[in-house]
């Protein structure tokens, strides 16, 4: 194959990745656009402080189990969440007491970037997300996430509406996640090549 007719090839297989690259971003995009996740913030990473952020998740999902199963989209949740987030804190501050701790609670309606996370066998790109999140005291400990809408904190408590389903088959499973990965290092080497090709010719 002559020089020429490689360098073809070359960028006709680099469109095709990415043109897939393309079509990962987009995907990440609607599972971002279309997620809302619960975000709870332990006071200190003592045993006690990650003891109580648990206690709180608890309450708040046992709480608020009827109000959310009740919504059938992202922004559902969202305005319920905004509409209930007094009530939300009342729960955790409650929950604080009962078991000996005079924590303060802040419960809010943010958005905020999240790394990869992995959820069960699903992937959740990394990016900015609408997140229900409450903070326990310096709220500086390790803390916990779920996803409250597609409802994946709730599944034992609702049946998913069908935008939720849709939703949650948008996640990313992890071999895709790792095959999307590879392509992305694909897509690298062969700009490299291309780039060096270029520069040969010119020489």
């Amino acid at each position: 194959m002559r020089k020429k007719e490689w360098i073809l090839f070359l960028a006709c297989l680099t469109a095709v990745f990415l043109s897939a690259s393309g079509l990962f971003s987009r995907q990440c995009a609607f599972i971002r656009d279309n997620t809302l996740r619960l975000h709870i913030l332990a006071n200190s990473d003592s045993p006690q402080d990650q003891h109580l952020k648990l206690l709180v998740r608890d309450a708040v999902l046992e709480g608020t189990k009827e109000v959310f199963s009740r919504c059938e989209s992202r922004q559902e949740v969202a305005a319920e969440a905004q509409k209930h987030l007094s009530q939300i804190a009342a729960i955790a501050r409650k929950t604080l007491l009962e078991n000996g701790s005079d924590l303060s609670v802040t419960a809010q309606l943010t958005e905020q970037y999240f790394d990869t996370r992995k959820y069960g066998d699903k992937m959740l790109p990394a990016g900015v997300y609408t997140a229900l999140q409450i903070r326990l005291g310096e709220a500086s400990g390790k803390n916990w996430w779920c996803v409250l809408y597609p409802p994946l904190c709730l599944q034992s408590a609702c049946e998913m509406s069908d935008d939720a389903l849709l939703v949650e088959g948008q996640l990313l499973s992890a071999d895709a996640a790792g095959q999307y990965e590879i392509r992305f290092a694909l897509v690298r080497w062969l700009q490299r090549l291309l780039e060096r090709s270029g520069a040969a010719k010119t020489n």
